[in-house]
């Protein structure tokens, strides 16, 4: 089922945002509750379901084998294209519940990533630059961003990097690797807060030749 939705336009050059979903029932789902949806989103984005072999940018097969979280990452939306930002792709997302939750939205680099205090966050192609949505209860969001900040520090050996509260983190060398900027909105008791994350690839190289 390499395309089973696929949106597309010859009058406006946009970005082509690819879907992989983590198996084929939430494929089915996602096409049954959010068909009219990215139907009407076709105005602003190129996006098409695809098959688990079509990108060069990231593993999907090896990716899904190591997933195991019950909603983070079970949908991926992927572009190959350098774009503004993945966290302004991902709140105009047009998914409905499930679907929301857990979403992550990766690209190959931004034109205009952004962190804290409106300050600019420049992600050259080949960097690492995703946004994730998540629906926590309004006690739990002030936590969301430490917790995204550890989650990176967990990716390398002990001692290799640290966190510069409440956002950065760093390497051994003080050099800033990756940073965390979350946004959100409220209604009722829970919020939607969109997490995104740039890494720094060649930063993350010294650390690896450095620790090998």
């Amino acid at each position: 089922m390499a395309s089973d939705l696929h949106f597309a336009t010859t009058t406006v050059s946009r970005p082509m945002y690819t879907v992989y979903c983590a198996n084929d029932a939430t494929r089915a789902q996602l096409l049954a509750e959010s068909s009219e949806q990215l139907a009407a989103a076709s105005t602003h984005y190129q996006m098409r379901l695809g098959t688990t072999h079509t990108s060069t940018l990231v593993d999907i097969p090896r990716m899904q084998q190591h997933l195991r979280t019950r909603h983070y990452g079970r949908v991926l939306i992927l572009t190959e294209s350098r774009i503004p930002s993945t966290q302004d792709v991902l709140r105009g997302c047009p998914f409905r519940a499930p679907f929301y939750h857990g979403v992550v939205v990766l690209s190959n680099g931004q034109t205009k990533g952004r962190g804290r205090s409106g300050s600019s966050w420049h992600t050259a192609p080949g960097s690492l630059c995703f946004s994730l949505e998540c629906r926590v209860p309004i006690a739990v969001v002030p936590f969301v961003q430490y917790v995204a900040a550890l989650a990176i520090t967990q990716c390398f050996p002990r001692g290799v990097t640290h966190i510069k509260w409440p956002n950065d983190v760093l390497c051994r060398e003080h050099k800033k690797m990756a940073g965390v900027l979350c946004e959100g909105s409220v209604c009722g008791d829970v919020a939607t807060v969109v997490v995104g994350v740039g890494v720094n690839v060649d930063a993350v190289g010294d650390v690896a030749n450095a620790t090998s």
